[in-house]
């Protein structure tokens, strides 16, 4: 080879290495227009140049984003919604563009409809894992998936779609991937899940040990104790609560603002766990001291610990009965939430509300309290805020004092059954039992096998013979666990033998079953066209939908990927018509799109059926086999339908 070729190889060669390495995500993000007006919309509140004009290209898709926003921060949704959406729909050339866009698409559904979508969540959350930046940008995903938390399924969504990120997501740093992991946990409390959430703060707080910046340390450290501290206070053990309150508090952070900031939730819910203890002399004076560093904090947040702090002295005045102060910081309240974009404490408008209706009672004004927590209770149950104990404890009260018996007697049965169902998924022994598993975890990964193993090990049998005893319920259910698709929450196929050993080898007699296979039409189109999370998410529609119809009348099994088995105690053609036709009804009331359906723009099901009398395992399996020919002949004649095996 001659000198000259290989010098031009070599070049070739160094030409191709800087082109790889010079390469940079984050280089690109922020040499992005778009990017940087975000950036500075988000701290400035302005995007626009010293002459009003956004610096883009009239008719492009970066104009009509520009034009969208202008509109939406004059809160003219309809206008707004109208040019991102000319935007989704146009060339675009700036990189950052897909994930704003998405943004505010989702925001004009929240102004609209109260609720984000979670198309735009998930677009959102794969475009941003190319580009670190993004990616760690916790403030963004926080009040992308803030939008949709209105319900516990909502939120277990998240949660499963934030575990997700963290784990496909490249060069998260350990700061972000904690601080996704913190507002899983936090969700979790919300969801009365108690035993995971602790146990995903424990290990928060000992991942925490790992950041280098001691600020950051301290403040992930103090952030998951809080959370701890305040599932005591979800379990109204306000003496356990207040301890580690305190144990927060003391914590030395030399920075005064900084102090509070990191503090601020244990200063506000150690307050409101004195006035639960009745201790209202302590926590007044814990109330001043918040009041004292009120004037360093930022503005929007002094507003919002405020209501907070009114709200709770309003309470206070209420049980010294001294009404009329009572009325004036209620008063207060309400002027700032009017103001308030309530964004710090989530549910301020919620116990101002509940602390308005303890005070009409107290002036005698029952009727007008009764109507009032009406209205929250139906709110309530709606929107799913978690408040029906409280709400439904005064109503009790009240119905009491105004003679109301029917009303009494119904509203306590169902507080009974609400707080019965409570106490059987959670108990301070359960939140306990985690505590002990996980620091039991920790001491087997040091290997430090002693005696405080040995005394754990011994506390953890006693606690779970005590745990037996009173969860007799649970325990079942967690032993059918093993038996359950962690999907949908039918049967898997497991079950299936656990079915034939307990009920078909017991059988001195023919059962008269009727066996169904269900398929979801079309879902390969469906995954491919909207994404495996949406995927799933159809699959656990159809999952509820059968289990719904079904009920006590037999069992739903998740046979395979969107197969279904169902087995019923009955097995005349007729009654599976019927049942067919439930599944169908309620199946189109959920209105699952789908567009690349050859049958229909909604999820449809095709179903193959058989009816025999079954004796053993061979009986089964022989009519499972016939369901699935069926099932089979119904895809052949068009889908959308039921076909029986004897047609």
């Amino acid at each position: 080879m001659s000198k000259k070729r290989l010098f031009f190889l070599g070049a070739i060669v160094i030409l191709c290495y800087l082109g790889i390495y010079t390469y940079s995500p984050n280089k690109v993000m922020k040499s992005s227009y778009i990017y940087n007006k975000m950036i500075d919309f988000r701290t400035s509140g302005k995007w626009k140049d010293e002459k009003g004009n956004t610096s883009v290209l009239k008719g492009s898709a970066e104009y009509y984003f520009f034009k969208g926003i202008d509109f939406y921060i004059q809160k003219d949704i309809k206008s707004a919604e109208k040019y991102l959406k000319k935007a989704a729909s146009a060339k675009y050339t700036d990189v950052a563009l897909p994930v704003y866009l998405n943004f505010y698409l989702n925001q004009c559904e929240v102004s609209k409809n109260g609720q984000g979508d979670f198309y735009y969540i998930e677009q959102i959350l794969d475009y941003i894992q190319k580009f670190p930046i993004l990616a760690n940008d916790v403030k963004l995903i926080s009040q992308t998936v803030s939008t949709v938390l209105t319900d516990r399924e909502s939120r277990q969504k998240v949660i499963d779609l934030l575990k997700e990120y963290n784990s496909q997501t490249k060069k998260l740093s350990l700061i972000t991937e904690l601080k996704l992991k913190r507002i899983s946990a936090s969700l979790k409390v919300v969801n009365e899940d108690y035993a995971e959430s602790i146990y995903d703060f424990y290990e928060i707080i000992t991942e925490a040990g790992k950041i280098q910046d001691k600020n950051e340390k301290t403040a992930m450290q103090i952030s998951a104790q809080e959370c701890i501290a305040n599932i005591y206070f979800s379990l109204e053990d306000y003496e356990k609560a207040i301890e580690e309150y305190d144990k927060i508090i003391n914590f030395e952070i030399s920075d005064s603002r900084e102090n509070f900031w990191l503090k601020y939730g244990s200063y506000m819910n150690r307050i409101s766990a004195y006035i639960h203890q009745e201790d209202y002399q302590t926590a007044q004076q814990c109330a001043k001291e918040v009041f004292q560093v009120l004037p360093s904090l930022p503005e929007d947040m002094k507003q919002e610990i405020k209501i907070s702090l009114y709200d709770s002295m309003a309470l206070v005045k209420i049980e010294e009965n001294d009404l009329k102060q009572a009325k004036i910081y209620l008063e207060k309240c309400n002027k700032l939430l009017a103001k308030s974009d309530n964004y710090l404490f989530l549910n301020n408008d919620i116990y101002v509300a509940i602390t308005s209706c303890k005070l009409l009672i107290c002036e005698g004004k029952n009727q007008e309290a009764i109507k009032k927590l009406n209205e929250l209770a139906t709110k309530n149950e709606k929107e799913k805020w978690g408040f029906e104990s409280t709400i439904y404890s005064m109503l009790i009260d009240l119905y009491q004092k105004t003679n109301q018996v029917e009303k009494y007697f119904q509203l306590n049965n169902k507080l009974t059954k609400i707080e019965k169902e409570k106490n059987q998924k959670i108990t301070k022994e359960y939140v306990s039992f985690a505590e002990k598993a996980y620091k039991l975890e920790q001491l087997k990964k040091k290997e430090r096998i002693s005696n405080i193993l040995i005394e754990l090990l011994i506390g953890m049998f006693i606690l779970i013979l005590l745990f037996i005893l009173i969860q007799l319920v649970r325990m079942r259910k967690l032993k059918e666990n093993g038996f359950v698709d962690q999907l949908t929450e039918v049967y898997n196929r497991k079950y299936l033998s656990e079915f034939i050993q307990k009920t078909l080898k017991r059988q001195k007699e023919l059962l008269n079953m009727g066996i169904i296979m269900v398929d979801i039409d079309y879902f390969k189109k469906y995954n491919d066209t909207y994404g495996h999370i949406a995927g799933d998410r159809a699959i656990r529609e159809v999952a509820d939908t059968l289990k719904s119809v079904i009920k006590h009348n037999g069992i739903v099994i998740r046979y395979g990927g969107e197969e279904f088995l169902i087995l019923l105690k009955i097995g005349d053609n007729s009654t599976i018509k019927d049942i067919y036709e439930d599944i169908s009804q309620h199946l189109e009331e959920k209105h699952i799109i789908h567009e690349k359906s050859d049958v229909s723009d909604c999820v449809t099901l095709s179903l193959g059926a058989s009816n025999k009398k079954i004796f053993n395992s061979d009986d089964l399996f022989q009519a499972i086999k016939e369901a699935d020919e069926a099932l089979y002949r119904a895809k052949q004649n068009g889908r959308n339908q039921i076909v029986f095996f004897d047609d």
